[in-house]
């Protein structure tokens, strides 16, 4: 291909550190970020109406009116949201999702590089059960995995993803592991094989520093957040059944509802924030969770059986990621594997 106007697509796996790179794309003096989160609008919107490639509307990408500093080296666009839903209420459209993405940022011919990150795919179904729990759910890994076991299969399909991609791109994988224990691995890779600049390593350590501009695991602090999460979720229910009362005093109820709607917000960022002391007062008033079982995580043979087939195999191609890794990661399907 011709020179094209982005170096390179930064499109998830989401849960694998997007919030960061987006954070040292944003922040680095060489790089311009175009902003593509009305075309993932547009594809998450075709998605969910399971609209396949010859239904997709024409989208007009106006990268000029987007670049912060035309002068700057490198150019690149990043959002996870390109392989990833966050939304429970969009989980059964993911497969959708990714043949949307890569069919219509492949015709639109603005790069011809994609970055893609993977992690270990149990700690990836680790993370994804913690982030229902930021969005406001309160199950248990065993519960959530029983009622979302095709969106995880279907996120994890790092087969149909690379099959997908390949068919416009040069798909780049590099793995989280490498970003958090081998971060000058991780950027001489990126470097190499993006054909890009690494970031300064000054930001890169001033960015790890700030823990608010990452979307930090919360740690045994998730089954803390669960617990808030279902207290607000019954308020709410108590709320919406006060029948007469909502009839006849309807602004306090609206007002009543739509607070404890945006409750979890609070939730999520005094669990993120919070002092240890000021959390554990308020857990000595709830307490009825089993925190020993909670984050287990527990998958069967048919996702084992789909991640050693559609996750772990593909990566045989991949040079960018080690054997070693990919036995680790095959350890960690291994352990978490529950025979019938």
């Amino acid at each position: 291909m011709g020179q094209l106007p982005i170096n390179f697509i930064h499109i998830g796996l989401g849960k694998c550190a997007s919030t960061y790179l987006q954070n040292v794309f944003n922040n680095s003096s060489d790089y311009n970020v175009v902003d593509l989160n009305g075309v993932v609008s547009a594809i998450h919107e075709n998605a969910r109406k399971s609209h396949g490639p010859q239904q997709f509307p024409n989208i007009n990408i106006d990268i000029d009116s987007s670049l912060n500093d035309k002068n700057k080296r490198i150019t690149v666009a990043s959002n996870e949201d390109f392989t990833f839903f966050s939304d429970p209420c969009d989980y059964k459209f993911v497969k959708n999702l990714v043949g949307l993405s890569s069919h219509f940022l492949g015709k639109a011919r603005i790069s011809d590089k994609i970055l893609l990150m993977i992690r270990n795919p149990i700690e990836w179904l680790r993370a994804a059960h913690e982030q229902s729990i930021k969005g406001g759910r309160f199950d248990s890994f065993g519960i959530f995995f029983k009622k979302e076991k095709n969106y995880l299969r279907n996120s994890l399909n790092l087969r149909e993803i690379l099959d997908a991609f390949e068919m416009f791109f040069e798909i780049i994988t590099l793995t989280s592991e490498d970003l958090r224990a081998k971060p000058d691995k991780f950027w001489e890779l990126y470097s190499q094989k993006l054909g890009v600049r690494k970031p300064e390593k000054e930001l890169l350590n001033q960015i790890l520093k700030v823990k608010y501009t990452s979307n930090s695991s919360l740690g045994e602090r998730s089954i803390k957040l669960a617990i808030l999460n279902k207290f607000s979720a019954y308020k709410l229910e108590c709320l919406n059944a006060l029948g007469e009362y909502n009839t006849f005093m309807q602004e306090e109820s609206k007002a009543n509802i739509l607070y404890c709607e945006h409750e979890r917000w609070s939730n999520r960022r005094m669990m993120e924030f919070a002092s240890d002391e000021s959390i554990e007062k308020l857990m000595s008033l709830l307490s009825e969770f089993d925190a020993e079982n909670f984050s287990q995580i527990c998958i069967d043979v048919e996702i084992k059986d789909h991640l050693l087939k559609n996750f772990l195999e593909p990566l045989k191609r991949i040079d960018t990621v080690s054997d070693n890794l990919i036995d680790d990661y095959h350890s960690s399907i291994m352990e978490a594997t529950k025979e019938k």
